[in-house]
């Protein structure tokens, strides 16, 4: 055997003293691994690898423990070691005598021998170890047996380095580079968990982000150790040391990683300890038992620490994976992901690329190999390419893939599979090498399709069991999952494709294939944009393109010893056709396959079978007979078109369909004997027809049983080809049969936006207008229930659209609309609210559109539909009315819409008046909002007619017979507390819980029979009924606002609604016009938006650190606001501006101070202003002395400040007391006698011992019998007590701002539920008008009257909001009412709020715990 070439191994890529050290682990595991525990250790400076025997060897007995340094150390130019490499030596034994104090041999490893100088000084070192010194003589002779592998890939021909690692892989790809289009290229979940098994440290970002949480949680859970109670120390130490160590585990893992040693990697997984013991996961409970308030952070981080630990469980398996198989379907970018994953990085070099298709029959993994060459010499096993690879992966410090893609084109790929197993055994001597194979799915069974049948149930059957060794991790990819909008935009960018205004059918397009195909057609140059008006619906149109490409592919192939035209490719997939057709099944025998095509004298490599394979036109089977194989299409609804394409070639001059009508061939599509393929052929047959037979339709053509199949299928032809007739034959379907039209909703979807298509959204319309409530909630609302994520993800896509263009609406736009409003009848809350928020945002550029369609829907007998539709049109109104751009809209658009509003529902005689509160309520507040700027628009009757109490509507009401034996649960439609509080709210007097009451009892067999007329029953709902109930139980979202309601529900808040009108006409109860809490408001359909966040003041308030804290609380400064009352700009706005209201709060743990500030303003009397100053600043202003600032809680936002429900503030009162005094007084009081005598008791005392008689005795009380309590009289006398007499002054102000608090309860699509605004008083005197979106006011010219802001982050006790008013309409307004304004500025300086909670619940409580400041100001 030659010598060790040291100058190969010095120009070897990476570190030289890692080589080195990687080169003597491998050599020491190979040789002695299997006789002891070998452990390496990442970055120690003793020993790099260490192994404790278990059982005797050349190195020793069982009982040895050998550790090893290998380093390349510094010399001298005699070649003896330098002072500082003795001393790294003496460090490294020193600390290996500290870490392994075990230990019992030591041994220095370096690559070449040492002086005899440096000999003699090693061995005369002081240690327990034995010493040994290894040097080249032991690397050559330990590069033998089962190293010596190494000695190739080390000092021989087998080193790949970076450069021909990235060489190889450009050359390997070569074949497929048209299939790789690295632009378009989207990582799915199959590649990143690819990506986490290769240990690639970015997938496993998680590791740190989870980390570094547990790291500061156990920080702030420190800080609060030491005022924790006794009982709780125990296990808040526990707690913390776990969430250190989680943490520390967790950073230095993910270091780990990016060291990429592997052998460090798996060897730190396996020694992991148990870290979530039982005092660790009882912690937080035993927290909130004490209202500690880190119990919050403490069930978070016990989350977390389970996370981390299924984290590190995933790791240790993942990166322990050496085999693993990726099962996707045809088309699918397995060959594109498998070329990303072995192309170059930044991190790391390339991986080998091979393809499956080169393994022939007789062949191994061996021949696979050799296709692998390194400076023109092939490598000659496997095993060496593993090794050769392993070792490039180590001096780049990471792990790389050996990819064998396509493993299911091998000729034989049953062949593989000891291969494999073999393979899955070598590769464990190789950690930094990961081997993934990727393989077709397999076959579909057959399933009866008959029925309109939705899908075919695939099973994963198949090469991974021909293929793949058992017990080998197997990865199914389906297509682009949760990355499919990513994937469309990156294609649709590449080839040059604008999608425009048209809907993207993300479930079409989910199949990579399919998205790749759809590019090719339509833009296969990509020299200038293409723009896209509609998507087909068909995979036919496509397939005929793809099959296309392929034929033209192949018959440009000159590698073949056959060569093809195109049309000899386009007649072997005809034959294809034809065979499969004549057998029946989605399978045909290659043989006979073969022989029909002509192909069964060509060699593998030329063979028709093989290049269809390679393009993914079909895939090779075993068959059922030893040595016996089938031709499958890749997948049915490509065989279908195969199928179908050969049958309409066949039979092209058949005009009439006669071929179609014969029995047998019917007989094909029918019952138990049908085709395995039918349902894919006859969709391909109705939807090919119409382009190859100049728009014949099939389902004319044809009897039943197959008419009605055809009819259903052609909902799926483009919409060119689809004729009225057609339609109406569709729409005569849908009337028919439920499952149809069910099945129809998502081709709805494609189709619903394109204008010119017959299945748009007005189609859908059509349909929906024509069913029952109940009828339409059973079919439609129930598939947006069951497909909610698509529904509510595709909603919210809608409204961003929406809100971001509002320049424009489409003709798109408007059918969308139509679409959308058909979501309301939904009883899922979020989605509801969300829909009606979508039509503001549509109506807010095009009014008149919604306007139209609100208008429509009243028509629509299910009340969730037009109560929505003019909750947004007065959304939209409320917008739109108070835009000063565009005076069009309040000049033409409203006064027309409200006319019509008027007309249908509070006209008399109108069409659709109703009960209804909440849609009455939208419909007479327009009316309200549009007489302010036509006031002449209606007469006062009219006027009259539009408010309460109205007439029309439901008004015979019917009575259940039903209602007077009770049900519950899913027999009732009736929950418990609705039938209790909400039914109850509309008995005026009537008490929780009596059933009994007579008019309770009326009203609620009316309320049931109008559920009834809506269509709800026991025997329609009582399933669906109890599925929801069951989901929201196991499924709680922790608000009301994402509940998903019964229809019972639903259809009782219709009818309740609708008795509420009426009751209220009637009468019978009363309900402010101003709205108050018996208003059961469900939505604010303006839509505001959270005030802008801006943190004005940056000053600290907090006073001096080094004032001791009992001293800032009595004495500290006060805040100084004075440079804040009155400023010149905000957020660049010019000004100048005057604060009207403001709130400022500071803490700091640190310092443990807490300080907030009330700056609050009145408005009093010019002439009382001084008197009021001098009066409030002498007042004590603590505990919320001052009159609170007015509320509104039932007001629109938009409805601020013009309309009748957002009221005046009216002043309020402040009695100061100038003069006290005690006086003595003589009046008449009660006093208890008994026999004349009087007694010495109280009124209390006497009830006291009414009620408890001896027991109510103290031992010094004067008992009293039973006979001498009756006896007591009650006399009236004169008697002379004290009395305090006061003299008050009264003054009376104007509170200038109003707070608008909307509970956030009531609806997900309203996110604000708190902001401040200005007086109406104000508002009305200034002729100011309220904006969209926000709370602020303008001038009648456009000029910002008043600024709201807040930053209150998400921490209180440091947030702070204001409110200003321009300072020139203030002077106008004070001026011209003879007002001054007045600031009182009040608050407290405290101890910080983890202080206050520890003195809380401790006996010494510091005094005082805060004081109260104020500070007084009159604005000049």
């Amino acid at each position: 055997m030659p010598s060790l070439d040291w100058t190969k191994f010095d120009s070897l890529p990476g570190d030289k003293t890692r080589n080195f050290e990687n080169l003597c682990r491998g050599l020491v595991r190979l040789q002695y691994g299997r006789f002891g525990d070998f452990k390496a250790l990442a970055n120690q400076p003793g020993v790099e690898f260490h192994i404790k025997l278990t059982e005797p060897c050349q190195l020793g007995n069982a009982s040895r423990w050998f550790g090893w340094q290998c380093k390349l150390y510094q010399r001298n130019k005699d070649g003896t070691l330098n002072a500082a490499s003795r001393q790294d030596i003496e460090h490294s034994l020193a600390t290996t005598e500290r870490v392994l104090p075990d230990l019992t041999d030591w041994v220095l490893w370096t690559p070449y021998t040492l002086s005899k100088k440096d000999q003699a000084w090693y061995h005369s070192l002081s240690t327990q170890y034995n010493l040994h010194l290894w040097a080249e003589e032991e690397v050559d002779t330990y590069l033998s047996g089962d190293a010596l592998i190494l000695r190739s890939t080390y000092f021989g021909e087998q080193v790949l380095t970076p450069s021909n690692l990235a060489e190889r892989h450009r050359i390997a790809i070569q074949p497929i580079q048209e299939r790789w289009l690295v632009p378009v290229h989207q990582a799915v979940d199959a590649e990143r968990m690819i990506r986490r098994m290769l240990g690639e440290v970015d997938s496993w970002g998680q590791l740190i982000e989870v980390g570094e949480h547990l790291k500061n949680i156990s920080d702030l859970l420190s800080c609060e150790l030491d005022g924790a109670v006794p009982r709780l120390k125990p296990y808040i130490t526990s707690f913390i040391d776990a969430c250190s160590a989680f943490a520390d585990t967790l950073i230095n893992f993910h270091q780990i990683l990016a060291d990429g040693d592997l052998d460090v990697i798996q060897q730190k997984l396996k020694e992991r300890k148990i870290l979530i013991n039982i005092d660790v996961r009882s912690t937080p409970r035993h927290l909130r038992s004490a209202n500690h308030p880190a119990a919050l952070h403490a069930t978070n981080a016990l989350d977390d620490m389970y996370t981390a630990q299924e984290l590190l469980d995933e790791a240790e398996e993942f990166l322990g994976v050496g085999l693993v198989g990726v099962l996707a379907d045809a088309g699918s970018g397995k060959t594109q992901m498998a070329a990303q994953l072995t192309a170059p990085q930044e991190k790391r070099p390339a991986g080998v690329f091979l393809q499956g298709r080169n393994l022939h029959r007789g062949q191994s993994l061996d021949d696979l190999a050799k296709s692998i060459s390194i400076n023109g010499i092939p490598m000659p096993s496997i095993e060496m390419l593993m090794a050769a690879v392993d070792a490039a992966g180590k001096r780049s410090c990471c792990r790389l893939p050996i990819l064998i893609d396509g493993l299911n084109e091998a000729e034989n790929p049953k062949d593989w599979k000891p291969e494999l197993a073999s393979l899955s055994e070598i590769m464990k001597k190789f950690p930094n090498v990961l081997v993934v194979c990727t393989l077709r799915t397999g076959e579909r069974k057959k399933e009866d399709w008959h029925q309109y049948r939705e899908s075919q149930t695939e099973t994963r059957e198949s090469f991974a069991v021909m293929a793949l060794p058992d017990g080998i991790k197997t990865i199914e990819s389906e297509g682009f999952g949760g990355d499919v909008d990513e994937a469309i935009e990156k294609y649709f960018s590449h080839f040059k494709i604008d999608p425009g205004d048209s809907e993207i059918p993300a479930e079409f397009l989910q199949h990579p294939l399919t998205l790749r195909i759809f590019c090719e057609v339509t833009n296969p140059k990509k020299e200038s944009e293409v723009k896209i008006d509609y998507f087909p619906t068909s995979l036919a149109p496509l397939f005929e393109k793809y099959v296309a490409n392929a034929a033209e592919r192949i018959s440009q192939m000159t590698n073949l010893s056959h060569s093809y035209a195109a049309n000899e490719v386009d007649r072997a997939v005809y034959v294809l056709g034809i065979e499969l057709w004549k057998c029946g099944k989605r399978e045909v025998s290659e043989a006979s396959f073969r022989d029909a095509a002509s192909d069964a004298s060509r060699s593998w490599n030329s063979s028709i079978v093989n290049l269809l394979a390679q393009e993914g036109i079909l895939f090779k089977n075993p068959g059922f007979e030893p040595y016996e194989y089938v031709v499958t299409p890749t997948y049915d609804a490509l065989g279908g078109y195969i199928v179908a394409n050969a049958l309409l070639t066949k039979y092209a001059r058949d005009t009439s369909f006669a071929w179609l009508n014969n029995p047998e061939i019917v007989a094909l599509f029918t019952g138990n004997t049908s085709h395995e393929l039918a349902f894919d052929i006859l969709g391909s047959l109705v939807t090919l027809t119409p382009r190859r037979m100049q728009g014949k339709q099939i389902w004319r053509h044809v009897s039943e049983p197959l008419k009605k199949n055809a009819i259903a299928l052609a909902a799926e032809i483009d919409a060119e080809y689809l004729d009225q007739e057609t339609v109406s034959a569709l729409l005569s379907l849908s009337h028919e049969s439920s499952r149809f039209r069910s099945r129809l909703f998502v081709r709805f979807q494609v189709a619903r936006a394109v204008a010119l298509h017959p299945l748009n959204a007005a189609f859908l319309d059509e349909t929906l207008r024509a069913m029952s409530v109940s009828g339409r909630d059973l079919i439609w609302t129930e598939w947006i229930r069951e497909t909610r994520s698509e529904r509510l993800n595709d909603l919210l896509a809608i409204e961003g659209r929406w809100k971001q263009q509002q320049d424009f609406r489409t003709d798109s736009d408007r059918l969308r609309a139509k679409w959308v409003m058909w979501l309301l009848t939904s009883t899922d809350r979020e989605l509801r609210d969300v829909a009606t928020r979508a039509l503001y945002w549509f109506g807010r550029r095009n009014p008149a559109a919604l306007f139209e369609e609100s208008l429509t829907a009243l028509a629509i007998n299910d009340p969730y539909v037009p109560e929505r539709m003019l909750a947004a049109s007065y959304g939209v109104a409320m917008a739109r009315h108070v835009d000063l751009g565009d005076q069009t809209f309040v000049t033409e658009t409203l006064p027309t819409y409200v006319r019509s509003i008027y007309d249908s529902m509070f006209a008399e005689s109108a069409p659709f008046s109703t009960t209804h509160s909440l849609m009455r309520e939208y419909g007479s507040r327009i009316i309200e909002m549009v007489s302010i700027h036509h006031p002449e628009l209606f007469t006062s009757e009219e006027i009259q007619r539009s408010k309460a109490p109205f007439e029309g509507g439901l008004r015979d009401w019917g009575e259940s017979e039903e209602s007077r034996e009770r049900r519950y649960g899913a027999d009732s439609p009736l929950g418990m507390d609705f039938e209790n509080y909400t039914i109850g709210s509309l008995v005026p007097g009537r008490s929780n819980y009596d059933f009994q009451n007579a008019e309770y009892s009326k009203v609620r067999s009316q309320i049931l029979w109008r559920i009834e007329q809506l269509g709800w029953s026991s025997e329609k709902f009582k399933d669906i009924e109890s599925s929801i109930e069951n989901e929201h139980r196991w499924n709680r979202t922790g608000s009301d606002t994402k509940k998903i309601e019964r229809y019972g529900k639903k259809y009782s808040w219709i009818a309740f609604y609708e008795m509420t009108g009426l009751l209220h006409d009637l009468g019978k109860i009363e309900r402010s016009s101003e709205r108050d809490w018996n208003w059961d408001l469900d939505i604010d359909p303006s839509f505001p938006e959270q005030s802008p966040k801006v943190h004005l003041i940056h000053a600290d308030f907090l006073g001096d650190p080094d004032m001791e804290m009992k001293e800032w609380i009595t004495n500290g400064a006060l805040p100084d606001v004075n440079p804040y009352l009155q400023i010149a700009e905000i957020q660049n706005e010019a000004g100048p501006w005057v604060m009207l209201d403001g709130y400022i709060a500071q803490e700091n743990e640190t310092l443990g101070r807490n300080i907030f500030c009330f700056i609050r303003s009145f408005l009093v009397l010019s002439s009382e202003a001084d008197s009021f100053l001098e009066h409030l600043s002498n007042q004590n202003l603590g505990g919320r002395w001052l009159p609170e600032k007015p509320s509104v809680g039932y007001t629109f936002s938009g409805e601020i400040p013009w309309c009748e429900t957002f009221p005046e503030n009216s002043a309020c009162e402040f009695s100061f007391v100038v003069k006290e005094e005690t006086v003595q007084v003589e009046r008449m009081e009660p006093r208890f006698f008994l026999d004349g005598k009087q007694l010495d008791l109280s009124h209390v005392d006497i009830v006291r011992l009414r009620l408890l008689g001896v027991n109510a005795y103290d031992e010094d009380d004067q008992k009293l019998s039973e006979e001498e309590l009756e006896r007591i009289e009650v006399r009236e006398i004169l008697v002379e007590v004290k009395e305090v007499q006061q003299d008050i002054i009264t003054y009376h102000a104007l509170i200038p701002v109003c707070d608008f608090r909307w509970e956030s309860s009531r609806s997900i699509a309203n996110n604000v539920s708190h902001a401040t605004t200005l007086a109406k008083e104000i508002a009305s005197d200034l002729k100011l008008i309220g904006q969209s979106q926000t709370f602020d006011l303008v001038t009648t010219k456009g000029v910002r009257a008043t600024y709201e802001f807040s930053d209150r982050s998400d921490d209180f006790n440091n947030s702070q909001s204001m409110f200003y008013i321009r300072e020139e309409l203030l002077r106008d307004f004070l001026k011209e009412n003879n007002l001054a304004l007045v600031w009182a500025v009040w608050g407290e300086r405290q101890y910080s709020s983890n202080l206050a909670n520890k003195f809380f619940n401790s006996s010494n409580r510091p005094d005082p715990a805060y004081v109260v400041y104020i500070f007084i100001k009159r604005y000049e």
